[in-house]
């Protein structure tokens, strides 16, 4: 283990959480300015559709990429690289004259990003012992809440005052005093190079354990069970209900207030009285949820369509609190690393996909983004989320 000063260690902690919130925001921030790049480019819902999952899609394939790449390279040269790459991408999506240049640049986006989100945490690994780790790893879960109460909604302003263009020359912005600070604070963190497991072993050992199936199957109906729902709830509420898009940021902000008070107690519940009866009780709420969100026939009024969207948003937040526990204590430590790469591309690529499952559902009326049919996503969604309740039984005796 490396011997760092508190400064340097702080400084470190500070600019993983840092590089974590911008990753997240640029990840999300294409869901709440739906409305806005729809009307400025003129597009359908459906072309939305091709361009959100771009970057998921674009996430996922990399991941497999980078799945041996990760440990051969200085994780530090690694973090430059992966940050330039999703600065440079970010960069080209402001520069974007049609959503054709969208898709592409944000597919240059999400192939870095999709590997540094985890990436961080396998540097706060090499950098930190087990004793530290806690604290220093609390710091970057934190991205989340944070990204919702803040960044999101402070992107939306920018949106409103200036334009859509905005946010992403600001993250991209924001990726060069980073690289600054990694190149001048952070130590050289080399690989080990007696490491050469080859590629096809890993992918084996991560593929070959029936368990190990069941744990991805668990996380990709969680994702399809929120993703085909989630994309399409904003423009529902602005095209179909007339929910005011200068609201749009009220929604992500209260999320993210709430999301960290509610992790905080459905973690402790799920200790108190198992992770799989957790997950199956927040899961029960959620298609109480979905039901209503598709739908919003019970009260004609914002404040009922704001209330809908953040407990919508929170519930899935706080569902992946038990979820990700039971994912992660079903796999073996042995193979844990390479699992959860694994695991992270397939949800990226199940996000994309369910973007296209979501476009697809909605109906879309030509020449409006007004959406027809997005009651099919809800009952697309309570499927899965059916599915994911009764595979998630198989996990119990696992962890």
């Amino acid at each position: 283990m490396l011997e760092m000063s508190k400064v340097q260690k702080r400084t470190i902690i500070a600019i993983l959480a840092l590089i974590n919130i911008i990753a997240i925001v640029d990840f999300m921030i294409m869901i709440p300015m739906a409305p806005f790049l729809i009307e400025g480019f003129g597009a359908t819902t459906s072309t939305y559709a091709y361009v959100l999952s771009s970057y998921s899609i674009s996430a996922g394939v990399s991941g497999f990429l980078w799945l041996n790449v990760v440990n051969r390279v200085n994780y530090k040269w690694m973090l430059v690289l992966l940050l330039s790459g999703l600065g440079l991408g970010t960069l080209l999506c402001g520069f974007a004259p049609n959503m054709t240049w969208l898709m592409v640049a944000r597919s240059i986006a999400g192939a870095f990003a999709g590997t540094i989100g985890g990436f961080s945490f396998a540097v706060l690994a090499f950098l930190f012992p087990p004793s530290e780790r806690g604290r220093a790893g609390a710091f970057l879960a934190w991205g989340y809440p944070i990204a919702f109460m803040a960044g999101i909604p402070f992107s939306l302003y920018l949106v409103t005052v200036i334009d859509w263009r905005a946010p992403f020359h600001l993250l991209a912005f924001l990726c060069l005093p980073v690289l600054v600070v990694i190149l001048r604070y952070f130590p050289s963190m080399p690989v080990d190079s007696s490491w050469s497991l080859p590629y096809f072993s890993t992918l084996r050992s991560v593929f070959g354990r029936p368990t190990n199936i069941l744990a991805m199957a668990t996380n990709i109906t969680l994702i399809l069970s929120t993703a085909t729902v989630m994309p399409y709830l904003i423009i529902y509420m602005t095209a179909n209900h007339g929910y005011p898009k200068e609201g749009i940021f009220l929604v992500y902000m209260l999320s993210g207030a709430v999301t960290i008070v509610t992790s905080v107690i459905v973690g402790r519940l799920s200790d108190s009285v198992g992770k799989v009866r957790m997950y199956r009780i927040m899961s029960v709420l959620q298609i109480v949820n979905i039901v209503n969100v598709t739908t919003l026939i019970l009260w004609d009024a914002n404040i009922y369509f704001l209330l809908s969207a953040v407990i919508f948003i929170v519930i899935s937040s706080s569902r992946f609190v038990p979820a990700s526990v039971l994912v992660t204590g079903a796999v073996p430590s042995s193979i844990r690393a390479p699992f959860m790469s694994v695991n992270s591309s397939m949800t990226h690529l199940f996000f994309g996909i369910s973007a296209n499952i979501a476009g697809f559902l909605s109906g879309a009326q030509v020449g409006t983004d007004t959406l027809q049919t997005y009651y099919y996503n809800g009952i697309f969604a309570t499927v899965a989320l059916l599915l994911s309740i009764y595979i998630v039984g198989f996990l119990r005796k696992e962890y």
